[in-house]
């Protein structure tokens, strides 16, 4: 069976689709991956780590506010569904999958012109606007929670959860985390452990915020930072119990089980991997964004506490922190309300899906 995955720009369209591959791989079979990012961003590391080659294309970034880029994007959205037709043409794929990121577009344009199946995974509780585009050239749409669902044909749409990759499920994970990461970062055992993520490009605000108030977070914890790829500290901080990595690619799955809470922006795939993990998580989305209903959809479940950028002074951010490393019954309500949100079935249904696209030979 061939599959071509395709997503990028981010790292938020990219982990579903490795957990897709990784549940595919270990069913067994004769399986042939190929993926379609883009140039400049961070995906290609992860996916090529994964044993899947990659091709990257050039496509429209669609925005819904305006923008003289607008006036460029149909000659590359062109550009990148010839580009497009021209690797489908030489894989001839069984089905083609995407996960909202915007690069997805032209490959599942070109793939409907050529007679290749399509699928895309609707990430978000608001639907992207790359998702509404593709809609009409795929088979299926698959969405993360009934509340994003409705946006689409009910035909084609089902609701089935977000896959995670099998590594945060590992029971083995937390006791292999404390040793590995005490080697690597020098984060001590008895302490407890704050992690802050920006998303795959990484959080100007959020490291700001942290470098702000290093004294008081690293008063009997340890911080680690995410901050992005080039946008670590110039000159390095040497701080005690402060780490700060620009990216995190192969060893976040440890992080994560290691940390004992996390503050994050409000991409969905990183939201699923939490929730596999039941971490206690201070939520601050992007303003004006898709991460916001997203936020807000964690803070009505009890599976999140939510900070607004704009109200997100220091004290108001350490009051927060302090409260998930510290409160029990507050850790406790949280892990509860991820536990409820978690889809554990999620990556078998869907690889059991896909398996039904592959063509008869």
């Amino acid at each position: 069976m061939k599959i071509l995955f395709t997503g990028g720009g981010t790292l938020g369209s990219v982990t579903p689709l490795l957990a897709i591959a990784e549940e595919l791989r270990a069913r067994g079979g004769d399986l042939e991956f190929i993926w379609i990012g883009t140039s400049a961003g961070p995906e290609r590391a992860l996916v090529e780590a994964a044993g899947i080659p990659f091709s990257s294309i050039v496509s429209a970034k669609f925005r819904r506010y305006f923008d003289l880029r607008n006036f460029s994007d149909p000659f590359l959205l062109v550009m990148g569904i010839i580009q497009s037709a021209r690797v489908i043409r030489r894989f001839k794929p069984d089905v083609i999958v995407n996960a909202g990121s915007y690069i997805g577009v032209p490959v599942l344009i070109a793939g409907s012109l050529l007679g290749s199946r399509g699928v895309v995974l609707q990430l978000d509780l608001v639907p992207s606007l790359s998702n509404q585009l593709a809609a009409g050239f795929v088979d299926a749409i698959l969405a993360g929670y009934d509340e994003s669902a409705g946006a689409f044909s009910p035909k084609k749409t089902r609701t089935i959860g977000i896959p995670v990759r099998a590594a945060y499920r590992d029971s083995t994970l937390i006791t292999r985390a404390k040793s590995e990461l005490l080697r690597r970062y020098g984060i001590r055992k008895d302490f407890p452990l704050l992690l802050v993520l920006g998303g795959g490009t990484g959080a100007e605000f959020l490291n700001t915020l942290v470098r702000s108030t290093l004294s008081q977070l690293c008063t009997g914890a340890h911080v680690l930072l995410v901050t992005g790829k080039g946008k670590g500290s110039v000159p390095p901080i040497v701080h005690a119990g402060y780490t700060e990595v620009e990216l995190l690619e192969h060893e976040l799955p440890l992080v994560m089980a290691r940390a004992d809470a996390v503050a994050t922006r409000a991409g969905m795939g990183t939201l699923a991997e939490l929730c596999a993990l039941q971490k206690p998580i201070v939520i601050i989305p992007i303003p004006g964004s898709h991460q916001e209903a997203n936020a807000r959809f964690f803070e009505k479940n009890h599976a999140a506490r939510v900070l607004q950028q704009d109200q997100c002074t220091p004290d108001c951010f350490l009051s927060v922190a302090r409260d998930l490393l510290y409160d029990a019954d507050r850790r406790a309500l949280l892990a509860r309300g991820m536990e409820k949100l978690d889809r554990p079935e999620s990556v078998s249904k869907i690889a059991a899906l896909l398996s039904q696209y592959e063509k008869k030979k």
